[in-house]
């Protein structure tokens, strides 16, 4: 804009002086013959101004020559910009093409300040960016500040656009370095530029206008990473094909479907890289990799799946991890898998009947590893101590949706203790009890017989007792003590250590079990009377 101003000014000097020498030799020419002689000392002087007139009439016409000049060669625009960064603070503007921010010392950028110079074009520069906790900010332009200072938040994402006139002759190019990325392609005009969704920071940027027509600076494929989502769907006994589902479990639960064949798609994410699966079916076993809403099992052939792999690939694979899990005959939920893991059961003649699937950013934490999610086929030895691969030796762990992990604390906390070491103990039911009490409650405690836990042994932490069935409580009987772990209607479901029922020579002897109330009060063999129940907190 100052361009034009200096242009027009020019211009303008120009035709005053060449308008002043005009009015100079137009004055001499006027005056009249006869009178000359009264101003014959002065005539000198004004042939003598009318001659230097002339000489600098070609002057203007000189000077006229600058605006032209101006003209034909526009001041092209360009883009400046400056970054707050992390424990520097606001960092020195740069000049078009070159970096704002830093590299290789996990600092992210705070704020952002874009400005176009003074050129020939009217219009001005917008950007938008979107701030840890905030999410995307109100549009900002001209050197105003985008972002947040003094708060620790970090940029996740930018968008930068033009406006007025230089719109129409330019676009913006403008590219971030990303956490856990690097740098990322090359985006344009408004389009999103960082990552959305994976709470990574941006590092540094660089910006670019490029006249429109001309090749953008470097690739545009990826600028922008965004948290994918997985469609499933899936193909069940009597239902066929259900409808597609996203972000939460497929399938049927508590209506003893099989689940015959799957479809899994994967949304946009800016990277590289296909979702793939694979099935294992009924009488085929493990059946080749599908991907990208291709059918993995079977339909039409009455064969259950019994287990499932899933994986991502490329680039996905390096900024993604894909954790499933799988509700199976018998068992229920089982614990989740991830990356090509598997999940369900092989050769145990199980169905699968729902499943879940989550996409989060590599090395998400909350996804418990507790219970297995995979159980194979049994194996089997001698004696009670001797058990199959149920997930953490607890024979029909799952079932009514409880999962125990023998395996860690405060199982392990008393193995030290009489009777307390093995799960597979035919005399472990208070080892257990006890173990379970601490989990559910916290309180830790060595009471090692359903006689005295019933015996006052409650009254130590201040638990109450009674003889109507509830979950949360522990049913003791004179030789015995097991966990009610909950009641759904007429279902009782009840985990307990020391089991020795028949069939159990090739199980662990901790079990959880669907039952009845009646089941609880008269229990089983060897287990003697019932005598009431301790309840939980």
């Amino acid at each position: 804009m100052k361009r034009r101003v200096l242009r027009v000014l020019a211009v303008l000097t120009g035709c005053i002086l060449a308008f002043g020498c005009g009015m100079a030799v137009y004055a001499q020419e006027s005056i009249p013959e006869e009178e000359a002689v009264n101003i014959e000392p002065f005539a000198a002087e004004p042939e003598s101004f009318c001659d230097e007139p002339a000489a600098l009439s070609d002057e203007p016409a000189a000077l006229s020559d600058e605006p032209a000049a101006l003209s034909d060669e526009p001041v092209l625009p360009a883009v400046s910009y400056q970054t707050h960064v992390q424990s520097y603070g606001w960092q020195e503007p740069v000049s078009e093409g070159n970096v704002a921010g830093t590299t290789g010392l996990s600092k992210r950028l705070e704020a952002v300040k874009i400005a176009l110079n003074d050129s020939d074009y009217e219009g001005s520069i917008q950007y938008q960016v979107h701030v840890q906790s905030y999410g995307w900010m109100d549009w900002r332009s001209d050197n105003a500040v985008a972002g947040t200072t003094g708060e620790s938040k970090r940029l996740e994402a930018i968008r930068i656009r033009l406006s007025g006139e230089i719109a129409d002759a330019y676009e913006v190019y403008y590219r971030v370095h990303v956490q856990s990325f690097g740098w990322l392609d090359w985006a344009k005009d408004g389009e999103t530029a960082g990552t959305t969704g994976l709470s990574k920071r941006l590092e540094a940027i660089e910006i670019r206008l490029v006249k429109k027509g001309d090749p953008a600076p470097g690739a545009v494929s990826n600028p922008c990473v965004i948290l994918p989502s997985v469609t499933c769907q899936v193909h069940m006994q009597s239902y066929g094909w259900m409808e597609q589902v996203t972000g939460k479990a497929a399938g049927v639960t508590g209506e003893s479907k099989r689940m015959e064949a799957l479809k899994l798609l994967l949304s946009d994410s800016g990277l590289d890289g296909a979702i793939q699966y694979r099935a294992h079916v009924q009488s085929y076993g493990w059946m080749d990799w599908a991907s990208d809403g291709d059918m993995a099992g079977t339909t039409g052939e009455a064969k259950r799946m019994e287990a499932v792999q899933i994986r991502l690939t490329d680039g996905l694979s390096n900024a993604f991890d894909v954790y499933y899990r799988v509700h199976v005959q018998n068992y229920g939920w089982l614990g989740w898998a991830k990356n090509g893991e598997k999940a369900g059961t092989e050769g145990r003649s199980l169905r699968m009947e729902a499943m879940e699937i989550q996409v989060v950013p590599k090395g998400t934490e909350g996804f418990s590893s507790g219970t297995p999610a995979f159980i194979e086929k049994e194996t089997v030895s001698s004696g009670n101590q001797n058990g199959i691969n149920d997930p953490n030796g607890i024979y029909g762990n799952g079932t009514g949706g409880i999962y125990i992990d023998i395996h860690s604390a405060p199982y392990t906390t008393f193995a030290s203790y009489a009777y307390g070491q093995y799960a597979y103990s035919s005399e472990g039911c208070a080892w257990f009890a006890a173990s379970r009490v601490h989990e559910l409650t916290g309180v830790g405690t060595t009471i090692w017989s359903g006689r005295n836990w019933w015996n006052g042994g409650q009254g130590r932490y201040g638990f109450s007792t009674g003889t109507a069935l509830r979950g949360r409580a522990l049913a003791c009987y004179t030789n015995h003590v097991a966990v009610v772990e909950k009641v759904v209607g007429n279902k009782v479901y009840v985990s307990e250590g020391g089991y020795s029922g028949s069939g159990m020579a090739a199980h662990g002897c901790t079990i959880i079990r669907e039952t009845t109330e009646y089941g609880v009060t008269h229990g089983r063999n060897g287990v003697g009377t019932f005598l009431g129940y301790v309840y939980l907190p």
